[in-house]
């Protein structure tokens, strides 16, 4: 089964301003996250705000945007063994206390997506947008891909298979939400 990953709206945003982050990294680059960075990552500041229901509750495990996963230590601490040969650990500080981004470093083609039964938004003759993702469940591997992204929606959502919500649940770690696709 294929899952796109979420954040919880029962628990407290993640955030990071751009000026605070090109105010200690001048180089950093957006496009650079899903591979190697082409800038020397530094520590930059950011802060939890409560979720649109007025949540204060901190979770496990944020996102900052829809594809950066967001650890405490320990949901590091938890996961790093699982996820450390598909990306990257980055340290994010919030009042002092080190929160973990993940740069996941898998992308996959447009091999493993039906494209003939995805849901595109069009706009001009480009496509802007997916509103339903459908993919071919027999071409995504969840022993070599349980956490990845697509190029199909260039990437701008995070997928996940039965192994990483399995961990997550088991772990009882609190902040995300499995859809099925």
């Amino acid at each position: 089964m294929i899952y796109q990953v979420k954040y919880s709206r029962d628990y407290m945003y993640f955030v990071m301003g751009d000026l605070e982050i090109l105010s200690i990294m001048p180089d950093f680059n957006l496009y650079d996250f899903g591979g190697d960075l082409s800038f020397e990552w530094l520590t930059p500041p950011g802060e939890f705000i409560k979720s649109d229901g007025g949540s204060i509750k901190l979770p496990d495990v944020a996102c900052w945007g829809d594809t950066r996963p967001v650890l405490n230590a320990k949901a590091h601490e938890r996961l790093a063994p699982f996820l450390n040969s598909f990306g990257e650990f980055l340290p994010v500080s919030v009042e002092g206390i080190t929160y973990f981004m993940y740069n996941l470093k898998i992308q996959l083609g447009e091999e493993i997506v039906d494209t003939d039964n995805c849901k595109v938004v069009m706009q001009d003759g480009y496509q802007v947008d997916v509103d339903q993702m459908v993919f071919f469940n027999d071409k995504v591997n969840d022993d070599e891909t349980p956490l990845f992204s697509v190029e199909f929606d260039r990437g701008v959502r995070l997928f996940c298979g039965d192994r990483f919500k399995n961990l997550i649940e088991s772990e009882g770690l609190s902040g995300l939400t499995f859809e099925k696709v």
